[in-house]
């Protein structure tokens, strides 16, 4: 979101900056020292630097709230909740337009709804709520536990060298475990993410599959 912020913003006199998590804090708090018009953050940090009084949000004239429903899946409730407290009433200027989006809306969503926006709130979906989009097609393979790997190892050896693939796994180890099985089936490219690896590791296997 920063990297797209960055090159809409560019020669138009907007600011971006960025703070976010397992990144450098005296680096993120010397940028924001100089002062930002749009800052792309995560709960956690920016509650840090709200309370270490190293930002001031209180000016904020539109807040967007991305991925609700996987915040509040990953416990940044608090921290969310908390930084949206910060900013305070909305600025008697330019008011305050707050956007929330979701891929899912749950009871646990509409309730952070109810909290942070205004009770007429305009509630949009794209496409039918739960349903898959109609140029995805999705295939269902039942294997045992015992099975899952060789399955999947045969399903990405059906596919195309260049195709770009994500496999998403339930637990950190299953993530390394499927890894080295698949590099060692000869997919020597396959790396994985996941939050025991630095966010320089994250970061650079992002840019890979890029």
């Amino acid at each position: 979101i920063f990297e797209e912020a960055q090159r809409l913003c560019q020669g138009t006199g907007i600011s971006p900056a960025l703070a976010y998590g397992g990144a450098d804090v005296k680096a993120q708090r010397r940028e924001l020292s100089g002062g930002c018009d749009l800052l792309v953050a995560t709960p956690g940090r920016l509650q840090m630097f709200v309370n270490q009084r190293s930002l001031n949000i209180r000016q904020v004239s539109v807040l967007v709230i991305d991925e609700a429903d996987r915040m509040l899946d990953m416990g940044f409730e608090v921290q969310l909740t908390a930084a949206i407290r910060a900013l305070g009433p909305p600025p008697p200027s330019t008011g305050r337009v707050s956007l929330m989006c979701s891929a899912t809306f749950p009871s646990e969503i509409q309730r952070l709804a109810a909290q942070f926006l205004d009770e007429r709130y305009y509630f949009v979906t794209v496409g039918r709520v739960g349903a898959a989009v109609d140029s995805i097609e999705q295939n269902l393979v039942w294997a045992d536990d015992a099975d899952k790997y060789r399955e999947t190892i045969n399903t990405m050896q059906a596919m195309p060298r260049d195709f770009r693939t994500i496999i998403f796994c339930n637990t950190k180890l299953a993530v390394d475990q499927l890894v080295s099985k698949l590099r060692s089936a000869g997919r020597r490219d396959a790396e994985p993410i996941h939050g025991d690896r630095s966010q320089r590791e994250r970061e650079q296997v992002i840019m890979n599959f890029r």
